[in-house]
């Protein structure tokens, strides 16, 4: 879990993929 924060923080690119594969799977658990 450490790790995921500290690549999201060094790379800025990346945080925007991880950031819509979490939205993309909290939308198929809400739904």
């Amino acid at each position: 879990m450490v790790l995921i924060v500290i690549t999201v923080l060094f790379v800025p690119g990346l945080s925007d993929a991880i950031e819509a594969r979490i939205l993309g799977w909290l939308a198929q658990v809400a739904s």
